[in-house]
């Protein structure tokens, strides 16, 4: 009887031995999990198309993105583009107006330096805007100036702007106004719009104004908005003496004569990197200079008044500055 079990336990365990071997060693098999039919749905998706249901969860696809489209972009149109442009290199200014404007031929008087204007030429003049421009002699100083041109328009009933600006670093105003005109005749009422810059530099006046029927400022104010300074530039010869003159080549005013009792005192800047002339107080303003070299310069001088000429300490009334590009050939 123990014999039996003996081997029954054995068989056991030869059995369950061979079964374990089975078990680590029997090929895998994989089967595909069954798969599930959707339902025949759509989704409409915000640009119109639509998508449908897909994949195991039966989900519905992504939309599509959206093409971000740029922003447009505003293009400016400069409308002084074909416009003319009206320089003047003694005075140094310049200013662009339309191109079917005539201006008549500069004049000068014994205050006035310089005159230009649309309307002498109204034969001729298609455009209905009126353009001048007018360049005086000043006896007072361009702030002094700001303050009168202000209280005189301060006094008039007439409706108006005032806007003190700058231009190229000199004081100026603008005034805008419309007037109105009643006619003599039926009573009817006319109206013109008008801008005027008044520009103080170098002791002088450039006042542009420009009019036109009607009360919009618009055109009149882009041909005010165009007036600017400019260098005034001259020209000399390589290894020839150039003279400058200061009291010809000021377009201002400036008693430059000397007295029993002042100087007036020079100190000039060539350019081209040569020592300054410094201090100099002579009869006769005329200096010369001889550039050894082409190119182009600024020159700069500077006037002031004194009691002693060495003394800058000495000096009284007004300094005046003045800059201007030179070319060398």
């Amino acid at each position: 009887m123990k014999k039996y079990i003996i081997a029954l336990i054995l068989i056991i365990i030869v059995a369950g031995g061979m079964f374990f071997y089975w078990q680590q060693n029997r090929p895998f098999l994989f089967t595909e999990p069954a798969q599930m039919a959707c339902t025949e749905e759509a989704k409409i998706c915000p640009d119109g198309s639509t998508v449908v249901r897909q994949g195991p969860g039966c989900e519905f696809a992504e939309c599509p993105t959206p093409a971000v489209s740029a922003e447009p972009v505003a293009q400016v149109i400069d409308e002084t583009a074909d416009w003319k442009t009206y320089r003047n290199e003694k005075y140094g200014f310049e200013f662009k107006y339309p191109k079917d404007i005539i201006f008549s031929s500069p004049v000068s008087g014994p205050r006035s330096l310089f005159a230009i204007d649309s309307w002498t030429n109204q034969e001729v003049n298609k455009n209905k805007l009126a353009v001048g421009l007018f360049i005086s002699l000043l006896d007072k100083s361009g702030e002094d100036m700001l303050k009168e041109v202000g209280g005189d328009w301060a006094e008039t009933e007439q409706p108006h702007e005032l806007q003190e600006i700058e231009i190229g670093g000199n004081p100026a105003i603008k005034i805008s106004n419309v007037m109105e005109t009643v006619s003599d005749v039926g009573g009817g009422v006319s109206r013109t719009a008008t801008v005027v810059i008044h520009a103080f530099k170098n002791k002088n006046s450039y006042s542009l104004q420009c009019s036109q029927d009607g009360n919009d400022l618009s055109k009149c104010d882009q041909i005010i908005s165009t007036f600017k300074f400019t260098e005034e530039t001259i020209t000399a010869k390589v290894g020839q003496e150039f003279i400058l003159n200061p009291s010809a080549s000021f377009p201002a005013p400036y008693d430059v004569s000397d007295s029993v009792d002042s100087y007036t005192a020079y100190h000039i800047v060539w350019g081209d990197g040569t020592p300054d002339l410094v201090d100099a107080c002579v009869k006769t303003p005329m200096f010369g200079h001889t550039y050894q070299n082409s190119g182009t310069f600024t020159l700069k001088y500077t006037l002031s008044k004194r009691k002693v000429c060495s003394d800058p300490a000495s000096s009284f009334g007004p300094v005046v500055e003045k800059s201007f590009t030179i070319v060398v050939e």
